[in-house]
């Protein structure tokens, strides 16, 4: 039981990584064409607290989906 818990948190872990990066990514490119044309610059906390809400809301939606299909 102890090891289904780890690997399954490992899991996890690892799938919100990959979103996180990716997210992160996208929403950089995102900020930086919103500054470019409006001269408005997406704040520091504004950034992260967006790209790691939706990295958490997208790895539990596919872990939700994951576990829908047993």
């Amino acid at each position: 039981m102890r090891n289904i818990f780890k690997i399954g948190a490992l899991t996890w872990g690892t799938m919100f990584l990959i979103i996180f990066a990716f997210i992160s990514f996208s929403t950089w490119i995102l900020a930086s064409l919103w500054w470019l044309l409006t001269n408005n610059m997406v704040d520091r906390n504004t950034f992260l607290l967006l790209s790691f809400l939706t990295s958490l809301l997208l790895s539990l939606f596919g872990m939700l989906l994951g576990y829908n299909k047993k």
